[in-house]
């Protein structure tokens, strides 16, 4: 915006420099001509011709036109003879033809470099058509006037800077509460805090705050309730679900009752799925918290569950890791991951947080068997399993997709530098 008022007020103040310019100009050629008019008419009145050549009776001009290359001319031609001022010696400057009575103004060279401005005026007398002109050194003129426009010119582009200055000044003294309330909103992002201040806010803007906290409660609390309600229907199907199941057991070994057991299945992932998404959904704004200290006590829980494999678990968490979630969701999802890192691991598990500012990844690494490429699919559909000797439902990976997803992330899986599996995960959030 200020790149185009910039160019809009140069654009405006360049036109005026040249109007200006224009206009002194033509004022300065007015007065030089309005003075070289009655020398013109002195010429007129004093020129004659005496035994057949031009002569001034008598010579009512000023000593200036005597003193070489002075800067005034007057030049008189009748015929062939031609009367010139001592003033410009043997040199002489040239006057277009004319006809009896006609007169004519314009710029021509003159003797030492000058550009002269020429009145010149023909007068038919008894003894022939005479051009008489005068002439002037404007040279000095124009020079004057070019320092003057490039001054004017100098200011109006200084004016114009500090009017841009200003400008930007009162602009950015306008918008620093809405700047203000950006830096919050990015706060509220990171979990640093959960409200937009109203202390010192100017009265214009404090209405549209004053909302958004509204909004913000208000969502918060829709999202709390949703947790809520996903939580109490979990615990009302629990009970017919165990009743039901137990039901299919007894006809096990019935066609009706492993039909049963299929769809119970079926309805308990399908349930399962929705409900997690719904309390994903509702996790409300986020709170700030010590990634750090979140992965340092899986990292503990873990080591202690698998105590028995000796692994070497190297961590590497950038200071000041946020992520824009759910506390409760990044442990469930971190736990998740991890738990399949120490479970399939042979001796070391590796993991790596970090990103930038509002970004985080993270990568967790395994030296186990590692998963084909075209299998890994497979590993992401909830309940399936590649190794059914090892315990567990299948729903590890799949649930970790689930919560990346949420959160509109990136979740891949890949080769280990270590040699077994690699996870890797971009998730709304930085460092720093």
């Amino acid at each position: 915006m200020n790149l185009g008022v910039g160019l809009g007020l140069a654009v405006l103040l360049l036109a005026g420099s040249a109007l200006i310019y224009t206009a002194m100009r033509t004022l300065a050629e007015t007065y030089a001509a309005d003075r070289l008019r009655h020398d013109l008419d002195t010429l007129i009145a004093a020129a004659t011709m005496v035994d057949g050549r031009l002569a001034l009776l008598p010579d009512h001009l000023t000593l200036i036109y005597q003193q070489p290359y002075s800067g005034h001319y007057y030049r008189v031609s009748q015929d062939t003879a031609t009367l010139r001022s001592r003033s410009l010696w043997d040199v002489d400057f040239a006057v277009p033809a004319l006809a009896a009575g006609q007169a004519w103004q314009g710029r021509v060279p003159g003797p030492a470099g000058q550009q002269l401005l020429v009145l010149a005026q023909a007068v038919s007398t008894g003894e022939g058509l005479r051009i008489v002109a005068v002439a002037e050194d404007v040279s000095l003129l124009e020079r004057s006037l070019n320092r003057l426009v490039l001054a004017i010119v100098g200011f109006m582009l200084a004016s114009l800077a500090v009017l841009l200055w200003l400008q930007l000044r009162l602009i950015r003294r306008g918008l620093r509460p809405l700047l203000q309330l950006q830096d919050q909103l990015r706060e509220m992002e990171r979990g640093a805090r959960q409200g937009l201040e109203t202390g010192g806010v100017p009265r214009e803007v404090l209405p549209l705050v004053q909302r958004l906290n509204q909004l913000f409660a208000l969502l918060t609390a829709q999202l709390e309730r949703s947790r809520k309600a996903a939580g109490n229907l979990a615990h009302a199907l629990k009970t017919p679900l165990a009743v039901l199941t137990q039901t299919a057991d007894d006809l096990a070994d019935t066609a009706a009752g492993r039909q049963l057991r299929d769809q119970l299945d079926a309805m308990r992932t399908a349930v399962d799925r929705e409900l997690r998404r719904a309390r994903l959904a509702g996790g409300g704004l986020p709170r700030r918290f010590d990634l750090h200290e979140a992965v340092e006590a899986l990292l503990h829980t873990l080591t202690r569950i698998y105590r028995d494999k000796l692994l070497l678990v190297e961590d590497d968490c950038a200071p000041g890791a946020w992520f824009a979630g759910n506390r409760e969701d990044f442990l469930e999802l971190m736990g998740v991951l991890l738990d399949n890192a120490f479970k399939w691991a042979r001796s070391r598990v590796r993991i790596r947080v970090h990103g930038g500012e509002r970004q985080l990844l993270i990568t967790i690494e395994d030296d186990g068997p590692g998963i084909a490429p075209e299998l890994r699919s497979r590993l992401l559909t909830r309940g399936e399993r590649l190794d059914e000797a090892q315990p567990g439902a299948g729903l590890g990976l799949a649930i970790a997709q689930d919560i990346v997803e949420q959160y509109q992330g990136r979740f891949e899986l890949g080769t280990s530098a270590l040699g077994g599996l690699a996870v890797s995960l971009q998730l709304p959030g930085g460092t720093g």
